[in-house]
């Protein structure tokens, strides 16, 4: 059995997972800044701006927008030519996703990754798909991200499709509290 653990930024995510619990996974993704809770080998973030918002990169790679990949010059100063050379860099529409249009989420796009990296058993922490709030209290600014109830809808059903569609390939279970504000 292969393993993969999926970090979201929810508010949860500090409760449900810590670096213990994360050691006990073959593959460990991290979904925009959640990699600043724990430091993952694989981050997905979509958009130059949410790596803006990061304190640190993943181990092994980075999912993201080709235009992001292509010009380095989007990315924040502190990543420097060498730290983006250790780096994999795979483009955020190469990973093979979900249909219909399931691709423009980061918790849908790392369940994808996951299943590329060949795990049969996958498990999300701090997923929670509702409010303004990250794990570690920081409110997301409404220019950065839509995060309203119907935006979370839309991810959440969608994330739900796409589970559905793993579940012949890969087992899936959610730590996350969708309780927590």
């Amino acid at each position: 059995m292969t393993t993969a653990a999926i970090l979201c930024p929810g508010p949860s995510l500090a409760e449900t997972c810590d670096a213990a619990r994360l050691a006990e996974f073959h593959h460990t993704i991290a979904v925009n800044r959640a990699i600043d809770h724990l430091r993952t080998q694989w981050l997905v973030a979509g958009d130059a701006h949410t790596l803006y918002r990061i304190n640190q990169m993943p181990s092994v790679g980075v999912v993201t927008f080709g235009d992001v990949i292509r010009d380095p010059g989007m990315l924040p100063p502190w990543i420097s030519r060498q730290r983006r050379e250790a780096l994999t860099w795979r483009e955020w529409l190469d990973i093979p996703t979900f249909p219909p249009h399931a691709n423009t989420w980061g918790s849908v796009t790392a369940l994808a990754l996951a299943l590329d990296l060949g795990a049969d058993e996958i498990h999300f922490f701090g997923c929670d798909l509702r409010g303004n709030t990250e794990f570690d209290g920081q409110v997301a600014h409404p220019s950065i991200a839509d995060r309203s109830a119907e935006r979370w809808q839309r991810e959440r059903t969608d994330l739900q499709n796409a589970i559905a569609q793993t579940i012949p390939r890969a087992r899936i279970y959610d730590h996350s509290n969708p309780q927590t504000p």
